[in-house]
């Protein structure tokens, strides 16, 4: 097998992400609270996505990263797999998931905990590239990270806070 991901099992999103500095009300109560293990020496990522209602959802995913678009191959997990997978070395991004709507399409606002306090990024998706380069991102949006390797999750996962304090500095 190579390293790609067979298309089969393969959902392509398209991605645009934006640093969010001004400050934005954002609902607590209607936050998703997601924990991303990104597995070391991997691609992979185990995620658990906790809602206020319902049970947790966990899947484990393997990107792909273009410039403007990220293909996920997306597994779902029972909670008795994710706490198997769990106990793989990894790395632990916390980030709580706002989801808004300040036009047609929503925005997912994360903000980061742990060792990323501080940085808070936005996404707008859409089906096609063309969409996703149409979208207009909200004027609480400041400038577009999308493709910036930084800003990946798998290297954030591995960021410190000084590293993350003098990114933002330069940006």
């Amino acid at each position: 097998m190579t390293g790609t991901i067979t298309p089969q099992y393969t959902r392509v999103e398209y991605v645009r992400t934006f640093f969010v500095r001004t400050p934005i009300r954002l609902e607590a109560a209607n936050a998703a609270i997601i924990d991303d293990r990104h597995l070391t020496g991997t691609r992979a990522r185990l995620r658990k996505l906790t809602r206020s209602v319902g049970d947790a959802e966990c899947t484990l995913c393997r990107e792909q990263d273009g410039a403007r678009f990220t293909s996920v191959a997306v597994a779902p997990l029972s909670a008795i797999d994710y706490a198997a997978f769990a106990h793989f070395e990894a790395n632990i991004i916390r980030k709580r998931r706002h989801t808004v709507t300040p036009a047609e399409r929503p925005v997912f606002v994360d903000v980061f905990e742990g060792a990323l306090t501080g940085l808070v990024l936005c996404e707008v998706t859409a089906a096609t590239e063309a969409e996703v380069e149409a979208v207009v991102p909200p004027p609480w949006a400041s400038e577009e990270v999308t493709g910036d390797p930084f800003f990946d999750g798998a290297r954030l996962a591995f960021t410190t806070p000084e590293q993350l304090r003098v990114r933002l500095a330069h940006s």
